[in-house]
């Protein structure tokens, strides 16, 4: 389990998948990386969007040995695209 993350152009009513078909674009290599919301209120200085998802994991949850940190938030991120010149896509840079 990972978040996964798309390269689109959205043209108004349609969404076109820019990576591709067999290009896998990982937001994160956890399994505990879930329901991610992003706060384009609250930027960086640099005017990049913050993150945070919940660490939870639904395949293992209540065999976790603590409770305490059970179901806990993820330490918030900023996030940006960077032009990958070797691919001439999109990378996610956090």
């Amino acid at each position: 389990m990972f978040s996964q993350y798309f390269n689109v152009d959205f043209n108004g009513t349609h969404i076109k998948n820019l990576n591709a078909k067999d290009v896998i674009k990982k937001s994160d290599y956890g399994s505990d990386f879930y329901e991610v919301m992003a706060f384009t209120d609250y930027l960086t200085e640099d005017g990049d969007p913050v993150w945070l998802a919940w660490m939870q994991n639904n395949w293992y949850a209540w065999q976790v040995p603590t409770e305490v940190w059970r179901g806990s938030m993820t330490i918030p991120r900023s996030m940006y695209l960077k032009k990958n010149e070797t691919s001439g896509g999109w990378d996610l840079v956090q």
